[in-house]
């Protein structure tokens, strides 16, 4: 399965409370494994989970699983899963996932055994054969539930490219519910060169959207995003700080602006000329960005709840 070096955040719901007799899995874990491929090749995994809920031994929750194959590539994977720890300590789980998401297997099963302080187990994947061998310890340096960062504002969903007209594009800005934006702008860069080329203010409220966290989406006109190799946005508090400056399609130095001086950050994913209509670039939990994939403007980048658009 495509299942290889991985940096996972799993959460799940559990109940403090575990039936008797019932081992209590709730809180954070790390681990790392072997993964098996159906082409013969092996690769490394790096694991974090969160379990945050359990109703007796049943569990379910959702994980990010950062993939590296033997030719090189990384990909990140996002998982749901649902299982159960019986009184034996035998583990079971199901991951599949989350809506919207399908450029991995349908579903991963797991079988493993707590010790009492490590998870050991195999996953197997039904769609191509592949095993990865995975070992979990109990971590409380894992922070349930998954968050993609703390209180201060940043980027979190960028569109700027696709097949046709670029239409539809956009900037995604997250944080705490309630902070105030005023006065907070985004600076639009072009690599060549590393001038600026567009200020825009943001304005208002960051409104919750059920975590303690929310998004504000900047909807811009046709081609407003210029199309890389490089470019770049600064996101700019209201004393002229930048918070952020991030690049896609490689990365530059500000020639002027308020990021004048600073090195971008390179996003590490592109939307290609072809990008279908409708998709965007997204950051997960791990400060991971991913994509193309359909876009979540306006919603958590990663849930396993089906959301309307």
């Amino acid at each position: 399965m495509r299942f290889t070096k991985t940096g996972v955040a799993f959460a799940l719901f559990v109940s403090a409370a575990a039936y008797a007799g019932t081992p209590d899995l709730v809180g954070g874990w790390s681990g790392e494994g072997l993964s098996l491929l159906p082409d013969g090749t092996t690769a490394t995994s790096l694991i974090t989970l969160c379990v945050e809920n359990q109703e007796g031994g049943l569990f379910s929750g959702m994980g990010v699983s950062l993939n590296t194959y033997a030719d090189g590539s990384v990909r990140p994977q996002l998982l749901c899963g649902t299982g159960h720890i019986a009184t034996d300590k035998r583990v079971t789980a199901a991951f599949t996932p989350p809506p919207g998401y399908a450029p991995i297997p349908l579903m991963a099963l797991f079988d493993g055994k707590w010790t009492g302080r490590e998870i050991s187990g195999v996953v197997r994947d039904p769609s191509d054969g592949g095993t990865s061998e995975i070992q979990f310890s109990s971590d409380p340096g894992v922070a349930c539930p998954l968050s993609l960062g703390g209180g201060a504002p940043f980027i979190s969903e960028i569109h700027y490219d696709d097949t046709g007209t670029d239409d539809d594009e956009a900037i995604e800005v997250t944080g705490a519910a309630g902070f105030d934006l005023t006065g907070y702008r985004l600076v639009l860069y072009n690599g060549n060169g590393g001038v600026f080329y567009d200020d825009i203010a943001l304005t208002g409220t960051i409104a919750d959207y059920g975590d303690g966290q929310g998004v504000v989406v900047v909807e811009l006109p046709l081609n407003g995003l210029q199309n890389g190799s490089p470019d770049g946005i600064a996101l700019v508090d209201s004393a002229g700080t930048v918070h952020e400056f991030l690049s896609y399609e490689g990365s530059f130095v500000a020639a002027d602006g308020p990021a004048e001086g600073i090195t971008s950050m390179d996003i590490g994913v592109e939307e290609p000329f072809n990008t279908a209509e409708g998709d965007s670039l997204q950051l997960i939990v791990g400060a991971i960005w991913t994509g193309p994939r359909p876009n979540t403007f306006g919603r958590p980048n990663f849930t396993c709840v089906a959301l309307d658009n």
